[in-house]
């Protein structure tokens, strides 16, 4: 079975929603072994953030589920790195 280890995720996330709570939220995803959260732009009412995660096992599905409960918008999945070991 093939597993998801990394991601590489474009959110758009409230400023109401600490950038760091989320990223403390995904991170304790189970399958999520770290998480990195670097905000690229801020507007109005919206941070714009690159979410990378690494791990054993991530669950796609969960990831989404959790970023639509914050009330974050997942705009893209920039990259996804599958196998027995992280390539790159």
């Amino acid at each position: 079975m093939t597993t998801i280890r990394r991601l590489v995720l474009d959110v758009m996330i409230p400023l109401n929603v600490p950038s760091s709570e989320l990223a403390l939220k995904l991170s304790k995803l189970t399958g999520v072994d770290g998480v990195d959260l670097l905000v690229t732009e801020v507007e109005h009412r919206i941070e714009k953030a690159k979410i990378t995660m690494e791990g054993e096992n991530i669950n796609l599905d969960g990831v989404r589920a959790l970023l639509d409960k914050a009330g974050a918008s997942l705009q893209g999945v920039d990259r996804i790195t599958c196998g027995k070991r992280v390539v790159g």
